[in-house]
């Protein structure tokens, strides 16, 4: 009879790996596992190295804190302020709230990040989330110019473990049109191909006549493989702009709002939702009913997931409404699921971002104010119809990113926070800086030299003058 596989469920001495208590299946192990707080589970990685290397780094146990995350509403929110500023809304390991209640929350709290220092080093450095998947969060690095913003290697960072990659981007690119890099700020996307068991990161770019820059007449894509740490450029390009960051990742692919091209940049726009599949890698065109269509042309519109199928948020000057398109293949099926009245009178709201579907039901979204200023929680009920606004969550400032993501194991072999390298980009800039403050400080400090001989030279012939008047 064959042997089950068992693992030491105690281990004593870590280089001998002595077994000091009974032996269980391993299956058992990680349903074990797989029950207890993310925190406990991350203090077991000490425990052996089949533990750290393998055990705790087990497909099957990814998954499996995954699925109970999601099911029991074990979510935190994350958010960036001004491209600078960062905070994180922890929930509370004690809480059994299937909402979001004032007291099943941490306070926000202001966080220290992966590349933080060099915020503090390069004032013209920004950071944007594109993306949250399985507990992962893409975050985009550039430098920003006067007419220029310089792309900068993108983060894909686990929260919850602390481990972090930075991807590498591959430069050596030619989409067979006019692209210039320096001037141009791609999107990006993160997914996940479930047959693979891998993550991927696209990344799609405006590219330009090489007859007019002023029509653009498509984007390149590219894509990057977690699990073979690389990238690979598709043929030719789209014929689509992308619009805004905000995407979204539902049935096995990213979508975006986009606009057909080609397209001169004083021309009118031709709004619709593109997918881009993990699996096949190919873009295609959601197809959308006349209604749905012409709502785009008068709203601000953000997507969303909502029982599994993609969803739309059009936000109006009183009202929001949430279409669902409950089968990815037929636009007939896009359905108007509600219509509610802006939960904020003033400052007047201009975008509503669907983040969190509860388990009993609630909606909760981030609502941002026309100005920019302000971002709100909100919660629909979906029973009474009624939307209700948490004041201790509002957030003050400006250019909010906000994303919602679940506790997760997902490793991505990276680094962890505290144990960062300088990008080379920022290191070179931050010795240009360091040489044009020295040029300016010798410069400085000679012309003070200068001007002091002279005014000694000066002093002198004065005094000479005044003696040769007295004698």
């Amino acid at each position: 009879m064959a042997k089950s596989s068992v693992t030491p469920l105690l281990v004593l001495d870590g280089e001998s790996e002595e077994i000091t208590s009974s032996l269980l299946p391993e299956d058992i192990i990680v349903d074990i596992l797989s029950r207890l707080p993310i925190k406990s589970i991350l203090q077991f990685r000490c425990v052996c190295k089949h533990w750290y290397s393998n055990l705790l780094r087990d497909p099957s146990l990814v998954k499996i804190y995954i699925k109970n995350s999601i099911e029991s509403d074990k979510f935190n929110v994350f958010s960036i302020k001004d491209g600078r500023e960062f905070s994180m809304l922890i929930r509370k390991p004690s809480s059994s709230l299937t909402t979001f209640e004032d007291d099943s929350f941490e306070p926000m709290n202001v966080i220290d990040l992966p590349f933080k220092s060099q915020l503090v080093r390069n004032p013209n450095l920004w950071i944007h989330t594109h993306g949250s998947c399985n507990g992962l969060i893409l975050m985009k690095r550039y430098i920003v110019g006067v007419g220029y913003a310089q792309d900068i290697n993108p983060i894909l960072w686990n929260p919850t473990t602390k481990e972090f990659k930075e991807i590498v981007i591959d430069k050596d690119v030619d989409y067979g049109q006019q692209y210039d890099p320096s001037t141009i700020k791609p999107n990006y996307g993160l997914g996940y191909n479930c047959d693979t068991n891998d993550y991927k990161i696209v990344k799609v770019e405006l590219v330009y006549s090489s007859h007019n820059l002023l029509v653009c007449v498509g984007s390149g894509v590219q894509v990057y493989s977690l699990g073979s740490n690389s990238w690979k450029t598709l043929p030719g390009t789209v014929p689509y702009e992308i619009l805004h960051h905000d995407n979204e990742f539902v049935n096995g692919a990213l979508h975006w709002i986009a606009n057909t091209c080609p397209v001169s940049t004083t021309g009118p726009l031709s709004i619709l939702i593109v997918s881009f599949d993990i699996r096949g890698e190919i873009f295609r065109e959601v197809p959308l009913t006349v209604q749905v269509g012409e709502l785009f042309s008068y709203f601000w519109a953000t997507l969303g997931v909502l029982g599994g199928c993609l969803c739309v948020v059009f936000c109006g000057y009183f009202e929001f409404e949430v279409w669902v398109m409950k089968d990815r293949d037929v636009g007939e099926s896009w359905t108007k699921l509600f219509v509610a009245q802006h939960p904020v009178k003033r400052p007047r709201l201009c975008s509503m971002k669907l983040q969190w579907e509860f388990q009993n039901g609630k909606l909760l979204f981030t609502a941002e104010s026309v100005n920019g200023k302000d971002i709100y929680f909100v919660i629909y009920d979906s029973v009474s119809h009624k939307c209700e606004v948490h004041d201790t969550y509002r957030i003050p400032g400006n250019n909010y990113c906000t994303k919602t993501y679940v506790e997760s194991l997902v490793p991505i072999s990276g680094t962890y926070a505290g144990r960062e390298q300088d990008d080379p980009i920022l290191q070179k800039q931050a010795v240009s800086k360091y040489l044009k403050d020295v040029d300016l400080s010798y410069a400085a400090v000679t012309s003070l030299v200068v001007c002091s001989f002279v005014a000694v030279i000066f002093l002198v012939m004065h005094l000479s003058s005044l003696l040769m008047h007295l004698f």
